[in-house]
């Protein structure tokens, strides 16, 4: 299906079936899925994948506007190719509702002065550039430390200092 001025097409080449809109817009998809159901605080299905057995979805809460994304095996979001196979796995969200980082995880607020990382290494950095405090480990010791010329603190009842390490010992 074409029209003249190519506003629309659709192509079922041997690739499977793609979408064309013509002109280009910022503000408007090229494809645009509805499900008109009006059903109060339910999942809607918008779109499913399947290859018969195994299934995948995606869908918009209508009371909320949330959107979800399933799969009966778990989902896997990945990164670096523009194909499935040679892409590489970032995060797992398996059907146990584990997540597994393939790469650090970093925490940040808007103003980006704070951070909190953890690092596929098995260590974590905190403060202002993640260069306050430290929690890693070595053989037989888990280890708490402050980062180059910072200090540790120790508080009771929220904020009562009960022990403070200088930079310097």
């Amino acid at each position: 299906i074409a029209s003249s001025a190519e506003k629309f097409t659709v192509d079922a080449g041997a690739g499977g079936i793609a979408f064309y809109g013509a002109g280009g817009n910022d503000t408007v998809g090229t494809v645009y899925i509805k499900n008109s159901s009006t059903t109060a605080d339910t999942w809607q299905t918008y779109m499913i994948f399947t290859d018969g057995g195994n299934r995948g979805q995606f869908g918009i809460k209508t009371t909320t506007a949330q959107l979800a994304m399933s799969g009966s095996g778990g989902i896997e979001l990945k990164t670096g190719a523009t194909d499935l196979a040679s892409s590489t796995t970032a995060l797992t969200l398996d059907t146990s509702q584990n997540a597994t980082f393939a790469g650090s995880i970093t925490a940040t607020n808007a103003n980006f002065n704070s951070k909190f990382i953890i690092s596929n290494d098995g260590t974590m950095t905190w403060g202002g550039a993640a260069d306050y405090g430290n929690l890693t480990w070595d053989t037989g010791y888990a280890i708490i430390a402050g980062q180059s010329g910072k200090g540790i603190e120790f508080k009771t009842n929220g904020s009562t200092t009960a022990l403070t390490i200088t930079s310097g010992q």
